[in-house]
């Protein structure tokens, strides 16, 4: 989901391999994949849209693994694939039949997909922030940001943008990385999602950004009305009217324990135990720090990202990858939900980046309050992850 360095993007895989294509006319399916069969030669990938192709190699096909980022393939051979890497297949695709009579077959390997995706998890924590725009400065190649966490106070940090920066924007109804489309500073708004990577001063007020994602996200909470095999209705809690929640297999489902949303809805009305209570509700009723517990890293970071951010204090998407995960089957009419998505292009129709379910304790506020206010970070700044 949503998640800068835990998908393959195309950058990383198909560009390098434009130029050393056979030949032009070769058409070419990317995906994972799904089943191998080494006696035979054979195998299948699900493609990128969702669609299951049989490989089938041709007597004289090259296969070639590549690693993330290289421009170099290496040797293969057809019984080193497995379940999980990831493959373009070049050769004669049939839409009708789902084949492809494959001349050639470039692979990256999962484990060195993990190795990738480890890695940048792990940069992201270090030399990463995300937080809203609060002003776009394209004149000035700046944009400055306002980061915070689940407690402490707000940052103010200063992006500046280089040539070198690569800017990527978030399209209406996709929450994959690799949807993300090329875009200049000049396109950034007041109060967009913001995500970026670079080197930081020494006390973290200004980032000289290598990468940048952004894109306009909305916060929604409601009650489940229906329940189907891949969307939800719930009646809006702001409109009072009806939407519709599609969710696929990239939404990030997660149920808030009963005791942390009871107490993130009493310090919203000024009560609570505090952080330290936050937290021991976050780690599911255990002590912050017990053996075993996932150390913080912002974002859902990968274990060993420095904990906390700006201003200090455990950040939302950390707190999300503690919850439980649930199945849409397990919602029924009346559960109080909300939802992150992207701002799609029917405003009746959303598609989830992430749903929280467990929350009637937090939506029962007082007249006069935001039931929603702060919780965009804790359902994850874009979702909750790199």
């Amino acid at each position: 989901m949503i998640r800068p360095g835990s998908l393959l993007s195309l950058s990383l895989f198909v560009y390098p391999l434009l130029a050393q294509t056979p030949a032009p006319a070769l058409q070419r399916v990317l995906g994972a994949v799904r089943t191998v069969d080494a006696a035979g030669k054979t195998l299948t990938l699900k493609s990128d849209a969702g669609d299951v192709y049989s490989i089938n190699l041709t007597g004289t096909a090259k296969v070639e693994k590549i690693a993330p980022g290289s421009k170099d393939p290496a040797p293969l051979t057809f019984e080193e694939i497995a379940v999980g890497d990831r493959a373009v297949a070049y050769g004669a695709v049939s839409a009708e039949t789902k084949t492809v009579v494959t001349k050639r077959l470039v692979v990256m390997t999962k484990g060195d997909l993990d190795r990738k995706n480890e890695a940048e998890h792990q940069d992201w924590a270090r030399r990463g922030a995300s937080g809203t725009v609060v002003t776009p400065k394209p004149a000035a190649s700046e944009v400055v940001i306002s980061s915070k966490p689940m407690m402490g106070a707000a940052k103010e940090i200063t992006v500046v943008v280089t040539p070198k920066t690569s800017i990527r924007q978030y399209a209406p109804d996709s929450m994959r990385f690799s949807d993300a489309k090329p875009a200049k500073l000049s396109e950034m708004t007041k109060d967009d999602q913001i995500r970026v990577r670079g080197d930081k001063s020494p006390d973290g007020d200004k980032i000289i950004a290598e990468e940048i994602v952004f894109g306009t996200f909305q916060l929604s909470a409601g009650t489940v009305t229906i329940v189907s095999a891949n969307e939800i209705k719930i009646k809006d809690l702001k409109s009072k009217k009806v939407i519709t929640i599609h969710v696929t297999a990239d939404s990030n489902l997660r149920k808030m324990p009963e005791q942390m949303a009871r107490m993130m809805a009493m310090q919203r009305d000024g009560g609570g135990e505090g952080g330290a209570g936050m937290r021991q509700a976050a780690n599911g009723g255990a002590p912050a720090g017990a053996p075993g517990q996932r150390p913080g890293g912002g974002m859902g970071a990968a274990p060993g990202g420095r904990p906390g951010g700006p201003g200090g204090g455990p950040r939302g998407g950390d707190m999300m990858e503690r919850m439980p995960k649930f199945a849409i089957a397990d919602l029924k009419a009346g559960d109080a939900v909300m939802i992150l998505s992207t701002k799609g292009t029917k405003p009746d129709e959303l598609t989830a980046i992430t749903m929280l379910s467990g929350v009637e304790a937090i939506l029962t506020a007082p007249a006069g309050r935001d039931p929603m206010a702060g919780m965009s970070g804790m359902m994850g700044e874009m979702g909750g992850g790199n």
